[in-house]
């Protein structure tokens, strides 16, 4: 089928900067357990959408879409989501085709002491319960969708603190989130709305965001470049919306004042969609399609009565954007919207993210270590090991990957301007257990000792339910090994059934 439809498909060169997606016959998706690699290739000529409306005429020109979205849809949940599969192809379809590239972030707010999913409600196809996402705007993004997850998600989110005069700045690559005209337009509509304060004057307050890595790896072939590598994200597929978006987890913590802002623009207006917050720790998420009622709700600045929600959305939302003096929705999208029997249900992005998410990262609040008072628990184990080890660690931490268990090793966490002691800190308070990596270099490691040893004198008084695995390398002589774990059940990396059993048991005391 010939793709180049006028008005709406071009040449990827030809195209402007502004919502490029290329549109893909062909691609591969292989998958290990819960970790999964996509990997695409186009080049300039490769055909492209040129506009947001293309969408809808490339979807009617599919024949049978929505039987054969379905199947495929099947083939990529059995990868994905299910696991009963390990490869999905595409290849070489004139007859369907997937748009690459979008880029979302699924924003984790802490306030108040509680953590909530962030998702803005979405009134088009698809309809419900969104992230932060949308398409690339440059062959740059194509090749990096990571900027694109970024420049989304300061576009979507916006934070004020009302009570402290502060608005909340994401970083975006050398600029700030307040520099980008985008921003600066939002914001200024946004002055329109509350005229009783100055956000010019807000101080700005950097936002904290700790990104929480996916499973998940892409590779990139764009014409006879070198192969394009991105790791630790989420892969997501959607063949109902034939899509293919690589995703981002971010936790933000802000104040309790905090307010949440809207900052999406459509033909230089605010869309001002609801934002809703969904309480992990009591979040149920089933794969049926549902309706979804949010714990805390923001609207046009304001906080609501989240059980106001669907009045909300029919008496005031839908008025808005229907508004003959300028509207930003037609009749037939409303009609729609209309017939759409899960209105507040989430959008097949979120939904797969959110799934894999509660799957491959085990972040919900947890009772492991009330004593402690320490932050929530981000991974099962923290590696440590001597440095001079760190091609066996390397081989270890792959296992763990291939196993779907989450983890601390320092030459992934710790970043050039991080303080390596504050970042050790922060692994061991986050970690469940102190997987120590036994060798002959062992005991020349003062970092070693630090990292276990106070955990064990904690374990002996009974005030922590953390707990230190020993892991004796290949080799190690029984002379090496520290007094503190000599007496403590471990297991031999040589002895491979000892070895998956203890992996075993880690990904089993999530319970």
């Amino acid at each position: 089928m010939d793709w180049f439809i006028r008005k709406h498909v071009s040449e990827l060169d030809l195209v402007e900067n502004h919502l490029i997606q290329v549109l893909l016959s062909e691609f591969v998706l292989q998958g290990n357990g819960h970790k999964a690699h996509l990997h695409v290739r186009f080049d300039n000529k490769s055909p492209a959408i040129r506009r947001r409306e293309s969408k809808a005429v490339i979807r009617k020109s599919m024949p049978d879409f929505y039987k054969k979205s379905k199947q495929f849809q099947n083939g990529l949940d059995a990868v994905l989501l299910d696991h009963k599969s390990s490869r999905f192809e595409l290849l070489n379809r004139d007859d369907f085709v997937f748009r690459y590239a979008s880029g979302g972030v699924l924003p984790i707010i802490s306030m108040g002491g509680i953590d909530y999913y962030c998702l803005f409600y979405r009134d088009i196809e698809p309809i419900g319960w969104n992230i932060a996402n949308g398409g690339c705007d440059s062959l740059e993004e194509l090749l990096d969708p990571l900027h694109t997850m970024l420049r989304e998600l300061q576009e979507e989110l916006m934070i004020f603190d009302l009570c402290k005069k502060e608005e909340y700045v994401f970083s975006y690559r050398s600029q700030s989130q307040a520099d980008l005209l985008e921003f600066k337009t939002a914001r200024k509509l946004w002055q329109n709305m509350f005229p009783d304060e100055s956000f010019e004057a807000y101080r700005h307050n950097r936002a904290t965001i700790d990104w929480v890595d996916g499973p998940d790896s892409l590779s990139i072939r764009f014409g006879q470049d070198q192969l394009r590598n991105i790791s630790n994200c989420f892969v997501n597929v959607n063949a109902t919306d034939f899509g293919i978006e690589i995703d981002k987890i971010a936790r933000i913590s802000v104040s309790s004042d905090a307010t949440i802002l809207d900052g999406e623009l459509i033909n230089n207006q605010l869309l001002r969609c609801p934002i809703g917050l969904f309480e992990i720790a009591k979040f149920s998420m089933v794969r049926e399609a549902r309706n979804y009622q949010p714990d805390r709700l923001f609207y046009d600045g304001v906080e609501r009565d989240s059980l106001e929600f669907p009045r909300i959305i029919h008496d005031e939302f839908w008025p808005r954007l229907l508004d003959p003096r300028n509207p930003i929705r037609s009749r037939a999208g409303k009609n729609r919207w209309d017939k759409e029997p899960f209105k507040h249900a989430l959008c097949p992005v979120a939904k797969a993210l959110i799934h894999r998410f509660d799957c491959c990262v085990p972040l919900r609040q947890t009772d492991l270590d009330k004593t402690d008072r320490s932050p929530e628990i981000v991974y099962d184990v923290f590696v440590s090991h001597a440095s001079k080890d760190k091609k066996d660690v390397l081989r270890i931490v792959e296992d763990l990957k291939e196993a779907g268990i989450t983890y601390w090793v320092d030459h992934e966490q710790i970043k050039f301007t991080d303080f390596i002691t504050d970042k050790i800190e922060e692994g061991l308070r986050r970690s469940r257990f102190v997987l120590v990596c036994i060798s002959n270099n062992l005991g020349r490691s003062n970092w070693c000792r630090r990292e276990y040893g106070p955990i064990i004198n904690r374990c002996c008084k009974g005030n922590t339910q953390k707990r230190v695995i020993p892991l004796r390398l290949c080799n190690v002589d029984e002379d090496n090994i520290p007094f503190l774990l000599f007496d403590i059940k471990g297991a031999d990396y040589g002895d491979r059934r000892q070895y998956r059993e203890l992996l075993d048991y880690i990904r089993s005391s999530r319970r």
